[in-house]
């Protein structure tokens, strides 16, 4: 049996000395093993091994999406996924439900134009359960879907069509989809489709939807992870062999519509900034012109080194951001990209640069150095990839759709080997042959005869759950640098990649000594230049290494965080060093980060939850608290435009020291070999004096009072209810956690199967506790349709109320929690980023380094009184506080209605707008 060979492989890829500019990326260097079987009927069965954690990934794939729709029967096929969660004719119940009582982790299901899939990441004990589920709902699905639920999913999806269109720019795509694909073709809708045919979608659509598509003979199951191939087949051919293959399917061939002139099309939306966006109609999915605009995109706007952010927002400074990609499908393909223009600048002028930067690419070509550059960046994405089993773009994910879309799951060699032989002329030739013209500025085989085979599988039950392996979580190893700075190490084998993460006790809370903003503008300047090399030389030099660097902050702590590959680790920790001893915060980077950090504001003041988030802390914590400026950490528009050069350099000054943070390290590294590399690139970094931030006692002086922000035509209403709760480590964090995953942080959790799938007025609503080191919000949010929000508050409102009253946490409650906790700790650490983020979270919240080895033994003797006792502790339904951003105009006479002692509105800045609604309006009764 072939074993585990990808990465080693990998290592040949890059020279542990050679510099940057010379390490050379090449297809034929890897490999994912796999093992290829097919059922008797039809069912195609991939299997990867992997050992590194006693998990597996299991991935199935249908060749269904929505071009296979029929015109006026639009959005069916992601209707018909939702469906799919229900519940089958012999587990009737939530799949959620199933799987977050056996640790899964990485679960969800997707629908686009081209195919369907399901997936999920579970301990390896519960294959069997994973594997029976997932063939109940292919093989005996029907007998479960009534008139009930097909009412409550089209809810659920109509409402998540709401919440995609209620954002910024959440229209375009409709728009785009219009505009390249005449009526008709398959693509000419989108892929969630109009409300009118979703109210028309029937029982008898259902049926027929799955009778045709959700064969055997047109299904793909990946499954990778801590198994042997022979032994899936068998569980395999056990559990799915006996379902019949289904009806012949008509694959659609090739259609690329071809423009013979340009398009231009306006439409309004309510947004922060004009958008400018081009599309072509380009090669479908997998065709080596596909792979190359692949590359152009990166070329266009990838890094800080790319043609539209180099000219528009590092340069010319005329547009906040640029993104261009290629959407790729089936069919036919779409080229996109777009600008946003800063507020106040010139459309025109933006349009113009960006169809000047996209000429002067067809006329001239790119550069070889461009060229290799996004190059490196292609390959080392995909191999960063392969370091997860499930997931979006895991193995089980690449090895899934090659499969699906090309028949052979080696496809992608083919494809990293178009991306590894395209040259500058090749680049040159695709973007003029399919950019020149038509810009909106928006096969047949027999079908094999099948059979099925005998099953003993009693579907009366499920399968008894495998032994459960226990969770590894790598001992944590301590050391200090000369200097005084806390090193700590992860060390993990046989996984090429390094994560390092500066942790700097610092964060937005610092703003409370300086300004607000200040934190999050200083934090962004740490990698716009150094003493020794520019914002794009960085971010040049990055890319050719295969490594990303990124700062940023939150309430608690500053980062400088870095993902790098272990052969360029040495080189890499060069370019991490120089950020973070030597930032020269140039005037120019300052003045750009400046307007853009405005700019943030002004969008987060156009979504709805952010909204509410900016405003939450102000009255939360009240005036003059470390943690009363805006959650988001971008502070205010007036606060950040008088920010100068000067403040972000005593930031730095005051902050950034050695003695003031430790560096957290996860991958393939000992401390033998890390210290001696640490002492040389970060050993002079100087101590110094750091400020103590002391935090008073919040003082509130609210409760029970309705802080509403006016968002006109809104068509949900955004609500997050809450109140402070203990500082981290004053209440039993373990019971904590499973109290919150009971009342709202899982998919079953009460408030989410009370405003989801009971009255279908909400995509999703749950609850959570914020980190933070000190006191933090305990929240509950809901985005709700318009017309049901006083309804919710109500709903909210009784399930605060009955959860430290008449209804507590039950048993069977806890332990349902319990047991998806402990299961799905390994499914958590799988990768070194994951790892590195519970080691952040020692060091945050000082907690011992066993905690997280330790951690199952307190999850399992957790007992019902301990949930409940910090439940009492931690909800408060008297002390709630509420913040709603939707249109006031359809929801305040409701509102007044519930009791509220106090109804202020607020404008996006936290400000009272008038007097208190409600005393307004007694004062005139009287």
């Amino acid at each position: 049996m072939k074993k585990f060979i990808a990465f080693i492989l990998l290592l040949g890829i890059l020279p542990q000395t050679a510099p940057a500019q010379e390490f050379q990326f090449r297809a034929a260097d890897i490999d994912i093993p796999y093992e290829r079987y097919v059922l008797p009927n039809g069912l195609t069965l991939l299997v990867y091994e992997d050992h590194k954690a006693p998990i597996a990934a299991v991935n199935v794939w249908y060749h269904v999406g929505s071009k296979n729709e029929k015109p006026g029967k639009s959005g069916f096929a992601h209707l018909f996924e939702h469906l799919m969660f229900n519940g089958s004719e012999n587990y009737n119940k939530d799949y959620f439900q199933a799987l977050e009582s056996i640790g899964g982790t990485d679960l969800n299901g997707t629908t686009n134009n081209d195919r369907t899939n399901y997936f999920q990441n579970v301990p390896v004990s519960a294959l069997d359960q994973v594997l029976f589920l997932e063939s109940d709902r292919m093989g005996h699905l029907l007998g479960a879907i009534d008139q009930e639920r097909l009412d409550e999913q089209r809810g659920v999806v109509q409402n998540e069509k709401r919440q995609g269109e209620n954002q910024p720019y959440g229209k375009q795509y409709d728009y785009i989809t219009k505009a390249m694909f005449p009526k008709g073709h398959p693509y000419s809708w989108t892929v969630i489709g109009e409300m009118e045919d979703l109210n028309a979608a029937s029982l008898e659509d259902v049926q027929e939807w799955f009778k045709s598509y959700y064969g055997p003979a047109n299904a793909v199951v990946a499954v990778a992870g801590d198994v042997e191939p022979g032994e899936v087949y068998q569980k395999v051919l056990r559990y799915f062999g006996d379902i019949p293959s289904g009806p012949t399917i008509e694959r659609q061939e090739v259609n690329i519509p071809m423009h013979a002139y340009d398009t231009y099309q306006v439409y309004q939306d309510r947004v922060p900034e004009t958008r400018i966006l081009f599309a072509w109609n380009t090669p479908p999915f997998g065709d080596r012109e596909d792979i190359h605009f692949d590359l152009i995109s990166s070329i266009l706007s990838n890094g800080k080194n790319s043609r539209l952010y180099k000219r528009l927002v590092y340069e010319d400074q005329i547009a906040s951001s640029v993104a261009s990609f290629e959407w790729s499908k089936e069919l036919a393909s779409n080229f996109i990209a777009y600008a946003d223009v800063k507020p106040g600048g010139d459309r025109e002028q933006v349009q113009r640069a960006m169809q000047e930067e996209i000429s002067r690419l067809m006329e001239e070509g790119p550069t070889t150095a461009e060229l290799n550059r996004v190059k490196a960046d292609y390959f080392a994405g995909f191999i960063k990839g392969m370091e997860r089993i499930g997931g979006f773009g895991g193995v089980s994910d690449i090895l899934a759709s090659n499969e699906t879309y090309f028949g052979d799951a080696d496809y992608y060699k083919q494809v990293l080997k178009f991306v590894e032989e395209a040259t500058v002329a090749d680049v040159q030739a695709t973007a003029k042959k399919w950019l020149s013209k038509g810009k909106h500025l928006l096969i047949c085989e027999p079908f094999p005869e099948y059979t099925v085979t005998e099953s003993g599988v009693d579907r009366s039950k499920l399968p008894e759950l495998g032994t459960p392996k226990t969770s590894r979580f790598p001992e944590i190893q301590r050391t200090e640098l000369s200097n005084g700075l806390k090193v700590v190490l992860a060390q993990r084998s046989g996984v090429p990649t390094i994560v390092m993460n500066m942790m700097i006790d610092a964060g937005y809370k610092t703003d409370f000594l300086s300004s607000p903003g200040t934190a999050a503008l200083a934090m962004n300047l740490m990698d716009e230049g150094t003493k020794n090399m520019t914002s794009l030389e960085i971010s040049e030099k990055l890319q050719l290494l295969g490594a990303s660097l990124s700062a940023g902050s939150n309430q608690d702590m500053s980062t400088v965080y870095m993902n790098t590959l272990k052969p360029t680790l040495q080189a890499s920790l060069e370019v991490f060093s120089d950020v973070l001893l030597n930032p020269a915060f140039p005037q120019k980077e300052f003045d750009r980060l400046q307007t853009e950090q405005v700019n943030a504001i002004k969008s987060e003041k156009s979504q709805p939850i952010a909204m509410a988030l900016r405003v939450m802390n102000k009255y939360l914590y009240g005036e003059g608290h470390p943690y009363s400026n805006p959650y988001t950490g971008t502070g205010y528009e007036a606060t950040v435009q008088a920010l100068s050069r000067a403040d972000v350099q005593t930031f730095y000054d005051t902050w950034v020291r050695p003695n003031n943070a430790t560096l957290v390290v996860t991958g393939d590294v000992s401390m033998a070999e890390l210290k001696p590399m640490l002492e040389k690139s970060l050993g002079k970094w100087k101590k110094g004096n750091v400020p103590t931030i002391s935090f008073a006692r919040p003082k509130t002086g609210t409760k029970n009072t309705l802080y509403l922000m006016d968002r006109p035509e809104s068509q949900q209403s955004v609500i997050l209810a809450g109140h402070l709760t203990e500082k981290y480590g004053d209440v039993p964090e373990v019971a904590l956690e499973q109290m919150v995953s009971i009342l709202g942080g899982d998919f079953t959790s009460r408030i989410n199967m009370n405003l989801r799938e009971d009255k279908h007025w909400s995509y999703g609503a749950g609850g959570f506790v914020f980190g933070a080191r000190n006191e933090r919000p305990f929240i509950v949010y809901a985005p709700v349709q318009t017309d049901k929000t006083a309804e919710s508050v109500s709903e909210i409102r009784k399930e605060l109320s009955e959860f430290v009253s008449t209804r507590p946490a039950t048993a069977e409650e806890l332990e349902k929690v319990k047991t998806n906790e402990v299961l799905k700790l390994p499914g958590q650490w799988e990768t070194n980023a994951s790892v590195a983020g519970s080691v952040a979270n020692l060091v945050r919240y000082g907690l011992p380094d066993d905690y997280y080895q330790t951690y199952d033994a307190m999850v399992r003797n957790l007992n019902l009184e301990d949930v409940r006792s910090v439940s009492s502790t931690v909800v408060k339904p008297q002390e709630v506080n509420w913040f709603m951003v939707g249109d006031r105009a359809k929801i305040v006479d409701k509102l007044d209605q519930l009791g509220f002692d106090q109804i202020i509105e607020i404008d996006a800045d936290g400000n009272p707008k008038t007097p208190a609604l409600k005393q307004t309006e007694v004062e005139i009764k009287n």
